[in-house]
């Protein structure tokens, strides 16, 4: 029953691309079944049953794997439908500021982008806490850093029960909301739903996925179902299914809402559309080269394939919001994404878990407002992830949920003066806390890299967990980062120091956040890159 459920799974996904089939040992099965019966003619009445037994397994499995399961469903807003516009949420993941054209990036075409910023106001430096997915979308969404709103580690922690999010203010003022998402980090269960009307995170497999709880983890059976089930394809959604979802969600609006889109598309395994990847060969030699060209440069040019693709998804969702809304007069955009991506930077290789390099740090930032008001400029001074939910409230013209550690950036956007923090006026607080971190195997033995950093305008320093711990210094200039020795500068890297203390010291901690890692998502982020699932 269990092989027939994972071949009626194989055959249910196949079609729509989801996977490759697994059931190929079935099939041979099923040919030496038939070759027994054929020198056997006794068997066949044994045959013939046990062939309906599985072809009633089969349709079942089928059955149970090919409906979808319900999204995360509240009731519908009441009250007086608010006067404020539209505010729109894009979150592209994995993508770094510097590959893109508004920042300087070549080697690729991004038309919907180009003339998304000609529209909007520019952030040239937005500053990602982590460079991980959950912790930053719990940022964006709280405006508060990890220690703060509690989700550290993927897996593991969750959004803490006390933090109060974006869109529960938008909810709270009558506005619709909406939110559709492409990857396990984000699952409803780790707190990203409240506040949101429709909470769509389903993937496609996730009715393989249950099958992963079957048994404790270390059961060889329910080792094998992660293995041959849950494959890095299932535990993503593509761009085009996000849209869909959303593209119906608009289609019945009838008041203002608060949407949130998240694409997935360029974190890897890199495996763009053939279409786009034979587009960034054609202009790979205009592109800027991998830090590590030997070890990356393949895996970079993929990942501009897949932005030119997830380019052409701004465009049609763009085309559906001027559809509603002509002109985008009553529409405010923020185009950003969580973190950025390493391609040899800091000898990280074709990776962001374990950095605070400004290849994972550094993200784009694009804010469109009413109107097109502010089009074409730009902010030079330094933005945070946490400033984004006060700046989306106040677009809307309401309160930011309590405690906020950013500040609402209209004013500096204006010409005002730039932004001044509570929490971080002196230096931007940066933490990778994934728990794999904690245990990493190394010839000479077991270290824990997990890190924190500090970063300035002109410094960033970043020491790891250990004890006693490795201290990194970076000069941040125009033309890009530099790492120094500390002990080359032993006054400023005892500043820093002494500011990261008093920052970690001086943070509100969340409690309560803590979850058990089921076997099912130890498979699902696995096969993502972010957990050793040991069995």
């Amino acid at each position: 029953l269990a092989a027939g459920s994972a071949w009626a799974a194989d055959l249910v996904r196949a079609p729509a691309g989801l996977a490759e089939p697994a059931a190929w040992p079935f099939l041979a099965g099923a040919v030496l079944i038939l070759a027994g019966v054929r020198r056997c003619p006794g068997s066949r009445s044994l045959a013939a049953a046990g062939a309906g037994a599985t072809l009633a397994a089969g349709l079942l499995a089928a059955l149970w794997f090919g409906r979808e399961r319900d999204p995360v469903l509240l009731p519908p807003p009441v009250g007086p439908i608010p006067d404020g516009p539209d505010v729109v949420l894009v979150t592209w993941d994995t993508v770094r500021a510097d590959v893109l054209p508004p920042w300087g990036g070549r080697g690729l075409e991004t038309p919907a982008l180009d003339a998304l910023t000609a529209r909007s106001v520019r952030l040239d430096e937005l500053i990602a806490v982590a460079p991980i997915t959950g912790p930053t979308h719990a940022t964006l969404l709280s405006g508060l850093v990890p220690p703060s709103h509690g989700l550290r580690s993927m897996g593991t922690t969750v959004i803490a029960p006390e933090v109060r999010l974006l869109p529960e203010v938008f909810r709270a003022a009558g506005y619709d909301t909406a939110a559709f998402v492409a990857a396990p980090p984000l699952r409803a269960k780790n707190g990203f739903a409240r506040g949101f009307r429709i909470y769509d995170d389903r993937l496609r497999g996730d009715r393989a996925r249950d099958l992963t709880e079957i048994g404790p983890r270390e059961m060889l059976f329910a080792r094998w179902l992660r293995e041959k089930v849950v494959h890095h394809r299932d535990a993503q959604l593509p761009g085009e299914v996000v849209l869909g979802r959303a593209r119906r969600f608009l289609a019945a609006a009838e008041r203002p809402f608060f949407l949130w889109l998240h694409f997935f598309d360029a974190h890897g395994p890199h495996d763009p559309a053939p279409e786009w990847e034979a587009r960034a060969r054609a202009l790979a030699d205009e592109a800027a080269p991998a830090a590590d060209p030997e070890a990356c440069g393949e895996d970079l040019l993929l990942y501009r394939a897949e932005i030119m693709e997830l380019d052409r998804l701004l465009g049609e969702l763009l085309a559906l919001l001027e559809e509603r809304d002509p002109g985008l007069a009553r529409t405010a955009l923020l185009l950003t994404a969580d973190h950025g991506q390493c391609f040899g930077e800091g000898g990280y290789r074709s990776t962001h878990t374990p950095s605070l390099m400004e290849a994972t740090q550094r993200v784009p930032a694009i804010l469109h407002l009413p109107g097109d008001r502010l089009a074409g400029s730009s902010l030079a001074a330094t933005a945070f992830q946490v400033d984004v939910a006060a700046t989306l409230a106040a677009v809307a013209g309401l309160e930011p949920p309590p405690g906020q550690q950013g500040v609402d950036l209209l004013p500096a956007l204006a010409g005002g003066p730039p932004p001044t923090r509570r929490f971080f006026a002196e230096g931007l607080y940066l933490e990778a806390w994934q728990e794999r971190l904690a245990r990493v195997r190394r010839p000479d033995g077991i270290h824990d890299e997990r890190l924190r950093g500090i970063r300035t305008d002109a410094w960033k320093l970043v020491e790891s967990a250990a004890e006693p711990p490795v201290v990194r210094l970076f000069r941040l200039l125009p033309e890009g980062e530099t790492e120094v020795a500390p002990e080359s500068f032993p006054e400023e890297t005892t500043r820093l120091r002494r500011l990261l203390a008093a920052t970690v010291a001086g943070l509100p901690r969340a409690a309560g956040a803590e979850r058990a890692m089921s076997a099912a998502d130890s498979a699902e982020l696995g096969a993502l890159g972010y957990v050793e699932d040991d069995g």
